[in-house]
């Protein structure tokens, strides 16, 4: 636990973390928390039990890259970034624990809220939407396996997803948007819910 810990204060300085091994963090605050924070190419399991606490949480650009592989469980988000994100070529296992949660949570602040999501493979479950933006989101060339309450995939105001396979289970709808347009170009979309079925 001591090691752990002091690996954390350490990512929280340096905020940028790549390497070949693996590292496992459990803890009852954030595991990763900084500004600008670059996973990059690393390998972490990262669980949070603090109430209302996710396990990664950035300010500005959360960056997550060249073949990373991020297992992270939060009460609240699994990822949270207040300004932007992106994930490029990496593969992501991600369940936010509370009802009203987002398993990938991107809020705007003094940047756009924007979410991009290239070539990666996203596994998730939460209560509410499992992948959320408060800005555009993009996605494509990726694979999604998303299992929520709410529903899978939402953006405050657009959505855009190219050349991607999305499957949504057990949510009130596949993609959603407040206001703006959703785009999908070359993909599939398989969506399954009781509550939809309950309703023909």
């Amino acid at each position: 636990l001591h090691t752990a810990y002091r690996r954390q204060r350490q990512m929280c300085i340096r905020d940028r973390i790549t390497g070949d091994g693996k590292l496992t963090i459990t803890a009852e605050f954030p595991t990763i928390q900084g500004k600008n924070i670059t996973i990059d190419g690393a390998k972490l399991d990262l669980t949070t039990t603090g109430e209302n606490l996710a396990a990664v949480e950035n300010n500005n650009l959360l960056t997550i890259k060249n073949n990373a592989k991020v297992k992270a469980k939060g009460y609240g988000a699994a990822l949270s970034s207040f300004g932007k994100m992106e994930v490029i070529n990496s593969e992501l296992e991600l369940e936010a624990t509370r009802d009203s949660s987002n398993a990938i949570y991107v809020e705007a602040t003094t940047d756009d809220g924007t979410l991009n999501i290239t070539n990666s493979k996203i596994k998730a479950k939460s209560g509410y939407a499992c992948v959320f933006s408060a800005g555009d989101m993009k996605l494509s060339n990726s694979n999604f396996n998303l299992e929520s309450i709410a529903g899978g995939i939402y953006s405050n105001t657009s959505v855009s997803i190219d050349n991607s396979k999305v499957y949504v289970s057990d949510g009130n709808y596949g993609v959603g948007v407040g206001q703006g347009d959703i785009t999908i170009n070359n993909s599939c979309l398989l969506y399954t819910s009781d509550a939809a079925d309950d309703m023909q």
